[in-house]
């Protein structure tokens, strides 16, 4: 994969990107109805954000996937996030989420609620998880 390779290496830039991937499907799957367009936008988003070629960005959401129809808890992936993530960065992944689950059109209850439950888990101010949604709603509107 394209990362940096830094003194965190491989491996952990490799599992932020992946933390990143699964809390998008999380979003998604989360109404267990996966739209088509929720799926384009995931794919889009990650290859977008961490500027991966379309291979590579196929590979992570497979592998995400994969992690996500197995998740028993979001510590790991929160807790990654958490680590690796500044405050903005956090609020970055959380529009992203918002984005994801507006894609269809419809906000699904379970959808929002686990939005607020991983903004919860971030440590999201609840003004800046309303933002998000607000700045969600408006890119949406923008681009369609």
């Amino acid at each position: 994969m394209a990362v940096n390779r830094d003194h965190n290496g491989f491996h952990s830039q490799h599992q932020l990107q992946l933390a990143t991937a699964v809390l998008l499907i999380e979003v998604a799957r989360s109404d267990h109805d996966i739209d088509p367009r929720e799926r384009t936008r995931i794919v889009d988003t990650i290859q977008k954000r961490f500027n991966l070629t379309p291979h590579e960005t196929r590979k992570l959401v497979e592998l995400a996937t994969t992690e996500s129809a197995e998740l028993t808890s979001y510590y790991e992936f929160s807790s990654l996030v958490n680590k690796r993530f500044a405050y903005d960065e956090k609020i970055n992944l959380l529009e992203l989420m918002w984005l994801v689950a507006l894609t269809d059109g419809h906000l699904d209850k379970y959808e929002e609620h686990l939005i607020r439950k991983i903004a919860n888990l971030i440590y999201i101010k609840r003004e800046d998880i309303v933002l998000a949604k607000h700045r969600a709603m408006a890119s949406l509107k923008d681009s369609g």
